[in-house]
């Protein structure tokens, strides 16, 4: 209920595979239909009312239209997400990056939308005698991959490769497409099965040598990102509670790398307001609460990132902390970072 993209990939497809199948398909087939738009009706009523309110502590994020040289800038992004997932000439993608080459982009997408458009056009050739089941996995993948496409380009987010994450629905729906688009037995479905043959075996070949360095050399251990060593330097300090910037501290993994020992909360800093908030996404409210924040070691620690952005340099962001929270008791470098140790509870305004 807290994904934004989830109505965009799954609910408004669906509903619009079943609105469209009630509309062109066999009246016999629609009672399973209009049950089905029912279903996702109530679903969507629930999502954006987060249970009528019942969970309503669930975050959630509002998004803006983006301008028109945003938009071109996702287009191009968008383009380097499909390169990335689809990924199905194999040796095109061999080394760790985030974004691939142009030639690599180009390739990639017009195979993807040349695979798309085959079994787009597959199962309208044979829509007819095609069961009501693949009729509408086949519009529901469809929708799902152009809707998704079309509000990553559309919507004002933070620009990045990070954000093709919203794209993980290619993942389920273009299989579902290739397996969903009807199969016959004449010449023509032949050579389509050659063809869908010879695409799964690219794929799989494409996974194997693509980017060996994940197969050979990262290890697990890798990912933890110096949370183990940041705690360990907190610990020292006879800290268990802190704030920090998101991804200098890793903020949301502490608690499960440390099995609970230490947490840090990651916050934002406000320009306008002058002082520190909570992070407005990946976070829930509750969090940052007077008694949830009074249940913690009265001992704290606010880290500040060598360049926190908006509340540009440290000497800046330490005036700024000073003036909300007082003087620290003590402050103490960490590598790039500066940690501030408070010996009294930080509370931030509301959420």
């Amino acid at each position: 209920m807290s994904d934004p993209w989830a109505d965009a990939a799954f609910l408004a497809p669906m509903l619009l595979a079943a609105l469209a199948l009630i509309v062109i398909g066999r009246p016999d087939r629609r009672r399973p239909l209009i049950a089905i738009v029912a279903m996702v009706l109530i679903a969507g009523l629930l999502v954006q009312t987060r249970l009528f309110g019942a969970l309503g502590f669930l975050p959630g994020v509002v998004h803006s239209v983006a301008t028109l040289p945003q938009m071109i800038e996702n287009a191009k992004f968008a383009a380097r997400y499909i390169a990335v997932f689809f990924n199905i000439l194999p040796g095109l993608l061999t080394r760790s990056g985030p974004t691939p080459p142009p030639a690599v982009v180009v390739i990639e997408c017009a195979l993807f939308f040349a695979l798309v458009l085959f079994c787009a056009f597959r199962l309208m050739r044979q829509f007819p005698a095609t069961s009501s089941r693949r009729q509408f996995i086949a519009l529901t993948a469809l929708a799902s991959m152009f809707v998704m496409l079309a509000a990553l380009v559309i919507t004002g987010f933070q620009q990045g490769m990070v954000t093709g994450r919203y794209l993980s629905n290619l993942f389920v729906f273009l299989p579902l497409l290739i397996g969903a688009s009807p199969i016959g037995s004449d010449v023509r479905d032949r050579f389509d099965r050659t063809v869908l043959a010879l695409l799964a075996g690219l794929f799989m070949i494409s996974g194997l040598v693509s980017n060996r360095m994940v197969w050979n050399d990262r290890m697990p251990t890798t990912g933890l990102n110096g949370v183990p060593q940041l705690a360990a330097f907190l610990a020292a300090h006879h800290i268990q509670f802190g704030y920090g910037p998101y991804w200098w501290t890793q903020a949301n993994a502490t608690g499960w790398v440390t099995r609970g020992k230490l947490t840090i909360r990651p916050i934002d800093f406000n320009p306008g307001e002058g002082r520190f908030v909570p992070k407005p996404v990946q976070t829930l409210p509750e969090w940052y609460t007077k008694p949830a924040i009074a249940r913690q070691p009265a001992r704290m620690a606010l880290i500040l990132p060598p360049s926190p952005g908006d509340c540009g340099a440290a000497t800046t962001c330490l005036a700024a902390a000073t003036a909300q929270f007082g003087p620290p008791a003590q402050i103490v470098p960490y590598g790039p970072l500066t940690v501030l140790i408070y010996n009294h509870h930080l509370y931030l305004p509301p959420h």
